[in-house]
């Protein structure tokens, strides 16, 4: 289920949010990013911070000169008071990237915005993305137990079901052929239903109470499938595991790009980590795994038989191996 917003709803008082950032290869990229993200109007709300996640020990060991180097530009509204820094090494080993939602159950607000260390969005846009989630959650003070809580919010969205993955918006060029099973249950094709999509979460929103869930039945339903693809498809799972719960996965997008070079609405890039191999999409086979998971997903696996089904699955790519069909 697929649905747009490009004009964020408002509130009197507006919850603090949580941004969660997981690090791992590219803790560089923390000082630049923060000193911009901290001044942001959403993480200058009481309450609000900022969760970085270190999946590896030189990014933990990094933690201090962060600080540092955040409360040097601090004169311009940022400080490394409103950071918190979680040792999730340990815990990287076994969920890799997928750490984030571990990361956003311990957040301290209830609207949570996940990042990657090598995205910058606008204030507009990160305002625009907390403001869905405070919405659906009854302005942040604890989720509301209905679909709209389920829900993920972001602006890049992609096609993921049984008939494989796409990018929606260049459907000439990287088609998902046929209709995909769309709706939350269990096995089975069910073809002619609605295309289901996923939301991106190098940059989406949503609740705490869902990352929690996704977190306690990680183990159960996703953990083998983490485990055989290091961690690629972290995203493509929690989109299931919230289309299963009901919830959507919303397009929130800004009418107007930022400077910095933006190659989104409202989205500016750090270093991405193509030249050192740390970047999932500059890896090979990348795309081809992604079709995999998605099919399998859409069949309605979970657990062992998801990750056999990925294993056992035609590598055959619906995209190419490049950077537009990400």
């Amino acid at each position: 289920m697929l649905a747009h917003a490009l004009t964020p709803p408002t509130a009197a008082t507006p919850p603090p949010i949580s941004v969660v950032i997981p690090s791992y290869a590219r803790a560089h990229n923390l000082p630049t990013g923060l000193c911009s993200l901290l001044k942001y109007e959403p993480l200058r709300r009481a309450g609000s911070e900022v969760v970085v996640a270190h999946g590896s020990a030189r990014s933990l060991n990094a933690s201090a000169s962060i600080d540092a180097a955040v409360d040097r530009c601090a004169g311009a509204g940022a400080s490394s008071a409103r950071l918190r820094h979680l040792d999730l090494v340990a815990l990287n080993a076994r969920m890799y990237v997928a750490e984030r939602f571990a990361a956003a159950a311990r957040a301290a607000n209830e609207v949570v915005v996940h990042l990657d260390d090598d995205l910058l969005p606008s204030e507009e846009l990160l305002a625009a993305l907390a403001a869905r989630v405070a919405a659906d959650v009854g302005g942040g003070g604890g989720a509301n137990g209905t679909a709209a809580a389920a829900s993920v919010y972001g602006p890049t969205v992609r096609q993921c079901g049984a008939h494989g993955y796409a990018d929606p918006g260049n459907a000439a060029t990287h088609p998902v052929v046929g209709g995909e099973r769309g709706g939350g249950g269990g096995g089975g094709g069910g073809g002619g239903a609605a295309v289901t999509h996923a939301v991106l979460t190098n940059l989406a929103a949503t609740s705490r109470s869902l990352c929690a869930a996704f977190v306690a039945a990680f183990d159960d339903r996703y953990a083998p499938l983490i485990a055989l693809t290091r961690g690629n498809g972290e995203d493509l799972a929690f989109n299931d595991f919230a289309r299963r719960a009901g919830g959507a996965a919303v397009r929130v997008a800004l009418p107007a790009a930022v400077p910095l070079g933006a190659v989104a609405a409202g989205v500016a890039t750090l270093d991405d980590g193509r030249t050192s191999g740390a970047a999932f999409y500059a890896k090979a086979g990348h795309y081809k795994l992604r079709v995999r998971i998605c099919r399998c997903l859409g069949a309605g696996h979970g657990g062992a038989a998801l990750a056999d089904c990925v294993k056992a699955s035609e590598a055959d790519a619906i995209c190419d191996v490049g950077e537009k069909c990400r």
